[in-house]
């Protein structure tokens, strides 16, 4: 036997060895993963009665007791399992109570001793244990490993596990500062982890703002889009001049969520911003201020170069209740076949078609009839004036 026959023989035995291997490890996982079922129906079985007691006492004003006995490692399992199912369900007291039941149970201390794991994803899931169960303790090693990983879902993972379990504003700014390091653009997903927190966070959001870091300024502007904050208009001002257009929007944004703080002079303004983005984002929130200047600026807005523009015009006059469908269909009746007319009209039919949506909603149908003879005003006699079937057969049925 010639050498390379000797190697290719070497090599194919090999490859056998390796596929064994494969098949057995396959197995063994299959057989793990049955054991693991058989085991935590068992176990469910067993403490049967000790959730019927968690349940029954989990609105009363006392400690919850631990199951008697001492409990395996798989049967914690599998009480954490059932414990984080009901948590994941309320809020508030019981949940506390429940989060207390899990730490008297030594939960904490064991998912801390599998976020020191060499393995991967158990130190991934152990981490989003510790979250759930609002860790204090763990934060510390939370950051060791968030500092340690590459940018990713993981992170995210553990960065969600620091915001919920995070007892101080100077652990979530060591989250938010490990996770902008990597400038991936992630204000948006950093925004909705810190929203996990327990905490008040709006003074690191104001004090980012300051920082001359654009990925924290940006996410500094996304976490303040909800909150009402003092000063907002000196504070978001500056941006609005950014040479960066996506810190324009994000300040816009927030500005125009501060509702009734804005003045008709400066609603005015950024409605003739030369930034098409930031005029889209003031006209669709426009749709949400009910005075006769709101619908002058959204008339004024359907003539605007960028149909993105228009389109938020169009679409927040009709949010702006009967007033503002006027206003629509004074637009489309006009003597002039414009653009501005042919868009507002397709708007209007476009709400008319949801007539038959309505007819379970007392209000909303009273709304849509209304518009309907709104509509009527404007355009009956003129050929094709009709809406949409579904609009007729809601007004026949209103008047029936």
């Amino acid at each position: 036997m010639n050498d390379s026959s000797t190697e290719l023989l070497v090599l194919a035995y090999i490859l056998i060895v390796f596929i064994a291997v494969i098949f057995l490890g396959l197995f063994g996982l299959r057989a793990h993963s049955i054991w693991f079922e058989r085991q935590t129906r068992a176990y469910l079985t067993k403490h049967q009665d000790y959730f019927d007691y968690v349940k029954s006492h989990l609105h009363e004003d006392i400690p919850l007791q631990k199951p008697v006995g001492t409990l395996s490692r798989t049967e914690l399992k599998v009480i954490q399992t059932k414990l984080f199912q009901w948590m994941d369900k309320i809020v508030g007291a019981e949940r506390d109570k429940l989060a207390q039941l899990c730490r008297d149970l030594g939960l904490v201390e064991m998912n801390l001793k599998r976020l020191r794991s060499e393995i991967h994803w158990i130190r991934l899931d152990a981490a989003n244990n510790l979250g759930v169960l609002q860790a204090g303790t763990a934060v510390p090693l939370l950051q060791q490993l968030l500092d340690e990983e590459r940018y990713g879902s993981p992170a995210f993972v553990i960065a969600r596990a620091i915001s919920q379990s995070a007892e101080r504003l100077e652990q979530l700014d060591a989250m938010v500062r490990s996770l902008a390091k990597h400038r991936k653009q992630s204000h948006r997903l950093v925004s909705e982890v810190l929203a996990l927190s327990r905490l008040d966070y709006t003074p690191l959001l104001l004090e980012y703002l300051q920082e001359p870091d654009d990925e924290l300024q940006r996410i500094a502007l996304t976490g303040l889009h909800n909150r009402s904050i003092p000063g907002a208009l000196q504070l978001l001002t500056p941006f609005l001049a950014s040479e960066d257009a996506e810190l324009r929007l994000l300040s816009v944004q927030t500005l125009v969520r501060q509702g009734s703080g804005q003045t008709s002079d400066r609603l005015a303004e950024w409605m003739g911003h030369e930034d098409a983005n930031i005029r889209a984002e003031v006209a669709e929130a426009l749709g949400r201020i009910e005075t006769e200047h709101a619908i002058a600026l959204l008339k004024e807005g359907l003539s605007d170069p960028d149909w993105r523009v228009r389109m938020n015009c169009a679409r927040s006059l009709v949010r702006l209740q009967d007033s503002g469908f006027e206003a629509l269909c004074e637009t489309a009746a006009g003597s002039e076949q414009t653009e501005e007319a042919s868009l507002a009209y397709e708007v209007i039919q476009e709400e008319l078609m949801h007539g038959s949506l309505y007819m379970d909603d007392f209000e909303q149908a009273l709304q849509h009839n209304r518009r309907l003879q709104i509509y009527r005003q404007f355009f009956e006699g003129r050929p094709g004036w009709a809406p949409s079937m579904n609009g007729l057969l809601a007004s026949k049925e209103d008047s029936a």
